[in-house]
């Protein structure tokens, strides 16, 4: 299973589109907040493709957005947020043991616009960084693929 996770787009609608654009062959594109109203345009241009969102801090009026997700992935569990209710720009360990109290092996979240990769102990975690206002590096997003194996890549944004 390919999924693209976004996060923390901005008002950059034309950057989400060209990644969908993209990545029309994913399984799913999940964003992680800060960014539903350009989530909810892209989606109505590409009605055909799996797609979901969880609400960021700058979401507002977005309130049937939910918070955190989980899915089940053939025999993973990943728990998506945006990570804002877990004060992540503090620090991710409180995050990841509220993920893994859920189950979670893939925990992926959003908000501090850093982009990170980390898997130990069969727990695998990802911060696609930011497509509109990164901090320390260009724009980009996340690739996951889950079959055998769980590989996880960050990709530079580029027009």
């Amino acid at each position: 299973m390919k999924i693209i996770v976004v996060s923390d787009t901005h008002g950059y609608m034309h950057r989400l589109k060209d990644v969908v654009e993209k990545n029309k062959d994913a399984d799913l594109i999940l964003h992680l907040g800060d960014g539903a109203k350009e989530f909810f345009e892209v989606k109505k241009l590409y009605p055909d493709l799996s797609m979901n969102i969880v609400r960021g801090n700058c979401d507002l009026g977005y309130d049937h957005v939910p918070n955190n997700e989980i899915f089940d992935v053939d025999s993973h569990k990943i728990f998506a947020s945006h990570g804002y209710m877990h004060n992540v720009k503090d620090g991710i360990d409180n995050y990841v043991e509220f993920a893994k109290g859920n189950g979670a092996d893939i925990i992926l979240y959003g908000h501090t616009h850093k982009r990170l990769i980390k898997s130990e102990d069969n727990l695998y975690i990802m911060n696609p960084g930011s497509l509109s206002c990164p901090r320390r590096y260009g724009p980009s997003y996340g690739i996951l693929n889950i079959d055998d194996n769980i590989i996880m890549e960050i990709v530079e944004y580029e027009n």
